[in-house]
Formats: structure tokens, sequence, C-alpha cells
């Protein structure tokens, strides 16, 4: 007999239409629950998008500053200034510029600050093109106070020296490489010290400058000029001379006649005029140094009859 008895037909048929039904009923139920899947995944698709555009609006409206790269010693390139007429340049302590063109050899420097800045004093044969920096520093220089050639390839200057920052007058006769004291020097040398900038030394003898922070002094023969408040000075020993320049940034001498750096309202950027020592009331105008930011410390020589002004790492003539 067997183990199961057979199902009437009618019952098998109702069995049969019972399985397709539920069959049918959970086919659709997958359908549509795969279907709210792809409306789901469509809607999160669709709100990552718009988030990621919203924040790479915030990234256009809103940029990450660019980084910056420093490939050694760059050559700086002054932004020209309308400053107006008659603004006052004040050197800041230890910005002080020296310039000073020999023969064969131009020299330069910065004035630095004792135990505060370092000088710097530098060399060039090729008229300026290169410079080697022939800072005695093994002499422990603490601050340069003057610049200037003795012989077509030396130079002699005036700087404080060691721990406690000694007055000395240095001389060179091996273009720059050692330096040595001399005191007969120094007895003789003309400067500004930076701690008594209202006086000027003389060698054998001091006057008042015109006023408290003088700078910039420069001297041909009996002549000395400086820089007061952005004005020019000049003197002979008998009191001081004041020129009509303002805004002066440098001066030098050519001859006994003055050449002044400063700003002016013929220019952009910086102006050099000269004031004849027989008539200084009536400066001539040299040119325009367009390129030179009266704002920079600055120094200011003459090589071949034509001056050049020493301005941010540029050696520049007037046009």
């Amino acid at each position: 007999m067997p183990a199961f008895a057979a199902l009437p037909t009618s019952a098998a048929h109702n069995s049969a239409e019972n399985v397709a039904r539920h069959s049918l009923q959970f086919k659709r139920a997958r359908w549509m629950a795969l279907g709210l899947l792809g409306i789901l995944a469509l809607t999160v698709i669709f709100l990552s998008v718009l988030a990621l555009g919203r924040l790479r609006g915030d990234v256009v409206a809103q940029p990450n500053p660019v980084p910056s790269f420093s490939l050694g010693i760059q050559t700086q390139t002054p932004t020209p200034t309308a400053e107006p007429p008659g603004s006052a340049v004040q050197v800041s302590p230890g910005q002080e510029r020296f310039f000073s063109v020999g023969e064969d050899a131009w020299w330069r420097g910065t004035a630095g600050r004792c135990g505060v800045i370092e000088p710097l004093v530098e060399r060039s044969v090729d008229g300026g093109q290169t410079w080697l920096d022939v800072t005695p520093r093994y002499l422990e220089i603490g601050e340069l106070l003057s610049l200037n050639p003795f012989t077509p390839t030396e130079a002699e200057m005036v700087v404080r020296v060691g721990p406690g920052c000694e007055l000395q007058a240095l001389r060179t006769y091996t273009q720059g490489r050692f330096w040595e004291s001399y005191p007969d020097v120094l007895a003789n040398s003309r400067y500004i010290d930076s701690a008594d900038s209202a006086t000027v030394d003389l060698g054998a003898n001091s006057i008042p400058a015109p006023c408290g922070s003088a700078f910039g002094l420069r001297s041909s023969g009996d002549l000395v000029a400086l820089l007061c408040d952005g004005s020019p000075s000049v003197s002979n020993g008998d009191g001081w001379r004041g020129l009509a320049a303002q805004g002066a940034i440098a001066v030098a001498f050519d001859g006994r006649d003055l050449l002044v750096a400063h700003t002016s309202a013929a220019c952009q950027g910086t102006t050099v005029s000269r004031f004849p020592a027989e008539s200084p009331d009536a400066p001539v105008l040299v040119g325009c140094i367009s390129t030179a930011d009266p704002a920079l410390p600055a120094a200011l020589e003459i090589t071949d009859g034509v001056p050049v002004l020493w301005s941010a790492e540029q050696i520049l003539a007037p046009s």
C-alpha cells in the first residue's frame, strides 16, 4: 500500500492555483522592493551630486592660498609708487645703505645694528653685475658707519666691532679678503655715529647735525651733505644750508655739485636732481628712475659721470 494516499483531482487543481497565486504575489513583492531600492538609490545619488556641486561652488568662491616657493636669491623688482612730494623718508635703524665706486672696484654695504642686525659689505669688479660678500665677520663687525675706496682696488670703512661695539676704522689691502684696524684713519674719517645721530664727526672735530636723526652722510673736499627728515642739507663747515628737494632718499657729490634722489611731481618713482655748487637754488632735473621705489632704503653714486642708484637689488640709472 502506498505510503501516501493520492489527492482528489479537484483538490490537486486548487493546490496548483494556490501555488501559482503565491508565486505571483512573491514576484510582485520582489519587484516592488527592487523598485523602492532603485528609487532610494537614485535619491541618494541625486543628493550626493547636489552636495558635491555646492561644495565645488564653495571652493571656487573661497580659494585656498597658493603656496609660494623660494628658489634662492631673487632679484627684486620694485613697484613704483606715486609718493607725494614732501613726504619725509626715514630709514629704519640698521637699513642705511652705503655705495662707493672706485676705479677698479665697486663697494656697497648695509649698516646693520650692533647685536641686532648683521651688517653686510660687498665688492664688485664687473660694474655691479655680481657681488662678493667681503664682510669681516672674523673681526666681529657689528655695524657699518661709512664705506669709501682709497685706491683703485681697495677700500676703508668706519665700523663698530666686538662685544662692546668698539669704534674702529678698517682698511683692506687684499680686495676685501682681510681687514685691519687703523687708528690714524679713524681720526680723519667723516661719519655719523648711530649712537648720536645729531652729531657729524669730521675727523679732527665734530659739528651738530641740522636734526636729531641725520643719516646718509657723503663728503667731497670741504663739503659734507646729509639727509634730515627727507630733506638734504650741505655744509662747508660754516653752518648748514637746506636744499629744495623733498622726500629725499640719497645724496652724492659729483665734484662740488650735489646730486639728490628724491620724490617729485615730475617723475613716477624716483627723481634725480643736480644742485650746482654755484647756484644751489636752481636745481636741474637729471632724470627719472621709474622702477626705484622711494619708500625703500637707497644709496646714490656717480660712475663715469652718470648717477646710479642702488635700490632693492638693482643698480639703476635715470632716463
